[in-house]
Order: structure tokens, then sequence, then C-alpha cells
């Protein structure tokens, strides 16, 4: 029967837990210095967030040449180009204090405005007209004047003080 005996196992790990905790419980003095060097700081740079800055900015910059040609931009023509023809003098249209309407200083009634404006756009080669209101006139006549002006063909309207 003897040989149903089984010899006892050989202990694989031991742990010695008050030896552990008196570790543990120590606390960091400055004559230790085997735990400062193992608590040094780390002074090397993380670069992980600069290279994702720099990648969002890459994307940022390679959308927005993208979207360059999509969205429309009124740029001058270069300087090295001749101008063809003489320079036609811009249109101002003025409503003034007084109620009245002029283009380009010349006082133009109401009722003419809008035949006025037709045949100031030159058959649809100007497109672009000026608007200067005084201060005291109301935004209906202002909107009413850039309607007519935008009816008889004029495309862009700029605003002037």
């Amino acid at each position: 029967m003897e040989c149903w005996k089984t010899k006892p196992q050989p202990v694989i790990h031991q742990i010695d837990i008050p030896a552990s905790a008196a570790c543990h419980s120590r606390t960091v003095s400055p004559g230790d210095s085997l735990l400062e060097r193992n608590m040094a700081l780390n002074s090397e740079i993380n670069v992980t967030p600069m290279i994702d800055v720099l990648l969002v900015l890459l994307v940022v910059f390679i959308l927005s040449t993208q979207y360059r040609a999509i969205l429309p931009v009124n740029v001058p023509p270069p300087a090295d180009q001749p101008t063809t023809g003489r320079a036609t003098p811009q249109l101002v249209l003025e409503l003034k204090t007084d109620g009245s309407y002029a283009i380009n200083g010349s006082a133009t009634p109401l009722e003419a405005l809008a035949t006025r404006l037709r045949d100031l756009t030159e058959g649809g080669k100007r497109k672009l007209i000026f608007v200067r209101a005084a201060p005291r006139r109301s935004y209906r006549e202002v909107v009413r004047a850039v309607d007519l002006a935008k009816g008889a063909g004029f495309e862009i309207v700029g605003y002037m003080p």
C-alpha cells in the first residue's frame, strides 16, 4: 500500500508577504540613492503629439488646395498683361439725403432710373456697379435701387460707405 502514497510536491512559487510589505512601506529618503535612480525624471521629449499636429496641418493644407479650385475667387489679371481697350469709368449709384438718385453725379428721377441703368450696362458688357447711400436713407430704398440695378443687368453690386 505504500506505493499508493504520493510524494509531497515541491513548492515552485512562494510569496513572502511580510517581507514584501516591509519593502513597499519604506519611504524614499535622500540617502537612498538606488531608489532615486529608479525614480529619476524622464527628460525625453514626447514627439507623438507633435507628429499628430503636423499630420493634421498637412491634411488641412491638402484640403485647402483642393477647395481653392472649387470656390470662385475674383483675382485681378497679372500686371504684365496689357489691358485691352480703354478703362471704362466706374458707375456709382448714389442715394442722396434729400431723397433723390444720381448716377455718377448726374441726378436721375426714380421713374427713369431703370431705363438709365439698362442703357449704362452697354448691352451686358458692364457687370459692376457701386451703390452709395446716405446714412438717413431707409434700407427699403437701398434694396429697391439694388433690385433695379440687378434687373438692368448688373451682376456685381459693391456697397460704398
